[in-house]
Formats: C-alpha cells, structure tokens, sequence
C-alpha cells in the first residue's frame, strides 16, 4: 500500500532526473503489487514501457501501455507506443497475428506519421514470417 501510495510521485522525480531504470523498477514493483497500478501522466507511459521491454520484462511494458488510447486518444505517443506493444507482442509472445492488426490499424490511422516507413518494414518482417 505504502509502495503504490508514493509511487506516481517517486517515478516523477526518477524521469525528471533521467533515471528511467529506476522508475520502470518502481512501476514494475508497483505493478506486482497492484495490478491495477496506473502512471500518473501520460507522457511517463512510453519511456518506461520501452525501458520494460528492454529489461525483458514484456508484460510489464504491456500492462503500462494498456488502454492508453481510450484514456488518451489524441495524445501524440499513440503511435509509437502501439508500435511498441506489437513489437513486443511478436518477439515476446509469438502473437503475430495480434501484431499485424495493430499495426495495419496505426498505418490507417496514422498514414503520414513519421514512424511509417519503419511500421510498414516491420509489418512486411511479420507477414514474411507468416509465409
């Protein structure tokens, strides 16, 4: 209880002081802990989920991630966090298929973001795996 309490402000402090480890170290306690455990602010979500999935710790990253667009649908982290978890769902869970739907759904929807051309390679990498 003491732990998820001070934790939103405790993982502000880590990322104002760059320590992105850290704070992905104090969510992921946080999270075991609570599963319901949120971040504070939406733009803490992409930097400790891309941390998480370096760490290896890919249900972590997922879970930071999840729901992120229905809370915040117009944020501009939308892309490349959902680019992220379809990442994270092929390498991690085998879960191609899930993959290729979120990324040809970000293509759609985001057709001149500037993450495109490396969706797009990406998307071709798990399609090639398909065949």
């Amino acid at each position: 209880k003491l732990l998820t309490g001070t934790a939103p402000a405790y993982i502000r402090n880590l990322l104002a002081q760059n320590q992105v480890r850290k704070a992905a170290d104090v969510y992921a306690d946080a999270f075991a802990l609570a599963p319901a455990f949120k971040l504070a602010a939406p733009e803490q979500v992409y930097p400790i989920a891309a941390e998480l999935k370096q760490g290896g710790r890919a249900k972590a990253a997922l879970a930071v991630m999840d729901g992120f667009a229905k809370k915040f649908p117009d944020h501009d982290d939308i892309p490349k966090l959902y680019f992220l978890a379809a990442k994270i769902l092929c390498e991690h869970f085998k879960q191609d298929r899930k993959a290729r739907g979120i990324l040809e759904q970000l293509l759609g929807r985001y057709p001149q973001h500037p993450l495109g051309a490396e969706i797009r390679t990406y998307l071709d990498t798990i399609k090639n795996l398909a065949s």
